[in-house]
């Protein structure tokens, strides 16, 4: 699952698959080689009775101030929390 939307003149991919940590390093460098491009992991974790009832747990990393925009996006509307790791995109994908 994946998606991308624009915040303030920026886009921004975001996505929930689960990937290797290296492919969300390369996605992220990528999408930073262009202007105005942030990317975004964020796993998912709970049983998919927690998705019906939007009571998932994300574990989101990257810039800042796109993690800010996606988390008020996505809690309360899928997700009951977000856990911040960092800027280090690859970190979210190690941590599941």
């Amino acid at each position: 699952m994946g998606s991308c939307t624009r915040i303030k003149e920026k886009d921004l991919g975001l996505t929930s698959s689960q990937i290797y940590p290296n492919t969300a390093g390369k996605l992220e460098r990528l999408a930073s080689s262009r202007p105005h491009r942030v990317f975004l992991s964020c796993p998912v974790f709970g049983i998919p009775r927690a998705a019906e009832s939007a009571d998932l747990v994300l574990a989101m990393s990257g810039d800042y101030y796109a993690k800010k925009h996606a988390a008020h996006a996505l809690v309360p509307a899928i997700a009951r929390k977000v856990m911040d790791l960092g800027s280090n995109v690859e970190r979210a994908m190690s941590f599941k």
